[in-house]
């Protein structure tokens, strides 16, 4: 069946099904996977701030060892005995040494995590053989490769968990800082020390960190081998040849990753811990964190389901109603459409949605059709009236301007008045610029004439207690304006800014073309106004100003010319820049608009 020989129930039905069934889906779909989304990034910001909370745990048992370290490196017996050259008898030192053991006592004794160990490098300053356990020559300690990581170091430190070649209590692994020791008087190399923590206490903090059920925490320095992890056996061994390794050493310092290995997708966070070369590093299977959004997945499902079945119920129900109802209706516009004026259509019930409002008009279109008919009569005589009335106000303009020519004849010959001549003069001119004209615009230079035939007759009545002098840039004058805007703004002027003036006033109109804009300047040297309230009364008309009518006239100046011109144009007042009394209103309009259309801002 051709789609539209379809029944309108069936179209309605098709319709609601479709409006109702498609987004449901579309949005479903999208909801869950923004659900997912979120509660994935959700997990993992859980776990990156797991990881941070462990590294600032670290970072304390680092910067504890940082410290003591210090403590140590400045202290002055120790820079004392390390940076002696003199060879002296073993009695010599009897009591540096007891003093020294003393410092040592007292700084482990305070953080009894540590063991410090010293080093001295000059085999000629003390016996031979000398070694008291907190100073002993530093020896093989100068071959290990972590010694020599710690003298390449601007700060001379290097943490490490390699073991390294020197006598030690106790075959536990450690977590050890070599730091340099030179002297600080003449910068000298004289030693080094080492602080060793356990293995175990920097796993103290990291094991009880639970990320899921299946995954952990560990700790690797930068070629990859383990610093620290729940099974010892794997301490020391390298992981550089695993294929997630190389993803943590090329991403930077810290950041997430998600990578297969033997078919199962793990999410690895990673860490650098400041002031090591180490890297905490947690993972996790990623099923762990999409059991959550399986159970979302299954809610989803149930629910569009059950959403789907009350969709089309309603769809039968509704598209069955609607159909029914413009049936109906659609029987009586036939009988209206067969001549049965004044028909009415019944509906099976009342309501007060659309269709409801459908046979109300029909049934007022139809009772009412005649007297359309008669109201269609009446139009087309209204029309001719207008008709004539428009001829009439036609002629009147020319009626008008004879009478001046008349009036101006009779001042000048038979009662010799040129004052009056001279007025009616520039009436009658003003009268054919403003009123002569059928399109909006006229030339910028007769709007310029308009102005002056204005202000010639405001020179007769104030009796020239001001001049007016215009500056056009040359090749304006030919250029399109609306018409009848500055008259406003010079009436303005001579109302408002002149009044109360004690010296001769001063109108200047200054036009020029900048760009896509011709802007023009009416200046005066009146008494001046507040630029910035008539500014935003301009902006918003609600808002009066104090002269009801000369607001009224401004606003009525401005909005013709944002209508016309659009939004980027209009009326700016402000106060004249040479620090002299009076006003300047710029008025800026597009360049070579012939109708309407607007200008480029």
């Amino acid at each position: 069946m051709p789609r539209w020989s379809m029944p309108l129930y069936t179209r309605l039905l098709l319709s609601f099904l479709i409006a109702i069934i498609v987004p449901s889906l579309f949005v479903g779909l999208f909801s869950y996977g923004k659900v997912s989304s979120a509660i994935e990034e959700e997990v993992t910001s859980s776990v990156k701030t797991t990881i941070q909370q462990v590294n600032l745990n670290l970072k304390v048992h680092i910067d504890q060892a940082v410290e003591l370290s210090t403590t140590v490196y400045i202290n002055s017996l120790v820079q004392s005995m390390l940076g002696n050259r003199t060879k002296l008898e073993l009695a010599v030192y009897q009591d540096d040494i007891k003093q020294l053991q003393e410092t040592i006592a007292n700084i482990t004794n305070y953080q009894k995590l540590y063991t410090i160990r010293l080093f001295y490098r000059d085999v000629g300053q003390f016996p031979s053989g000398f070694d008291i356990g907190e100073l002993r020559p530093i020896g093989s300690l100068e071959s290990a490769e972590a010694y020599r990581e710690a003298t390449e170091r601007l700060n001379g430190m290097y943490w490490t968990a390699d073991a390294l070649p020197i006598e030690r209590a106790s075959d536990e692994p450690e977590i050890t800082l070599i730091r340099r020791i030179r002297s600080m008087t003449d910068e000298r190399d004289i030693g080094a020390m080492t602080i060793s923590l356990p293995e175990t206490r920097i796993w103290d903090i990291v094991r009880d960190v639970k990320i899921g059920q299946t995954g952990f925490v560990f700790l690797i320095d930068d070629s990859g081998r383990i610093v620290s992890h729940y099974n010892k056996e794997l301490l020391g061994q390298s992981l550089a040849d695993k294929p997630y390794f190389g993803r943590i050493r090329a991403e930077g310092q810290s950041g997430d990753f998600r990578i297969g290995i033997d078919g199962t997708t793990y999410l690895f966070v990673y860490q650098a811990i400041e002031g090591t070369t180490w890297k905490l590093v947690g993972f996790v299977d990623t099923k762990e964190l999409r059991s959550r959004i399986e159970g979302i997945k299954v809610a989803a499902i149930v629910s569009a389901l059950v959403c789907f079945g009350l969709a089309i119920v309603y769809s039968v129900y509704t598209s069955s109603r609607l159909a029914r109802r413009i049936g109906n209706l659609i029987k009586a516009m036939r009988k209206l459409e067969g001549g049965l004026i004044g028909v009415q259509a019944k509906p099976s019930r009342r309501s007060n949605d659309e269709i409801s409002q459908l046979y109300d008009h029909f049934n007022r279109m139809s009772s009412e059709l005649k007297d359309y008919v008669e109201e269609i009569g009446e139009s087309n005589k209204r029309a001719r009236t207008a008709e004539m009335k428009a001829l009439q106000h036609q002629i009147n303009p020319h009626f008008l301007y004879n009478t001046l020519d008349a009036i101006n004849w009779m001042a000048a010959t038979r009662y010799k008045a040129r004052d009056i001549s001279s007025m009616v003069t520039s009436l009658a001119r003003l009268f054919r610029l403003s009123l002569n004209k059928d399109k909006e615009e006229m030339a910028l230079a007769s709007e310029i004439e308009h102005v002056e035939c204005y202000v010639a007759i405001q020179q007769i009545r104030f009796d020239n207690e001001f001049s007016l002098d215009v500056a056009i840039e040359p090749g304006l004058e030919r250029e399109p304006v609306i018409k009848l805007i500055l008259q406003p703004l010079v009436e303005n002027a001579i109302l408002h800014g002149f009044e109360g003036i004690d010296y001769p006033g001063l109108i200047r109109i200054e036009a020029r073309k900048n760009g896509h804009a011709i802007e023009i300047r009416i200046l005066d040297n009146g008494v001046g106004c507040d630029a910035a309230a008539i500014n935003r009364m301009l902006e918003e008309p609600a808002a009066q100003s104090a002269d009801e009518s000369s607001g009224y006239g401004l606003r009525n100046v401005n909005e013709r010319i944002k209508l016309y011109y659009g939004p980027a144009y209009g009326l700016t007042f402000r106060a004249r820049e040479d620090g002299a009394s009076g006003t300047v209103v710029e008025v800026r309009l597009a360049a070579g608009i012939d109708g309407r259309g607007g200008g480029a801002a």
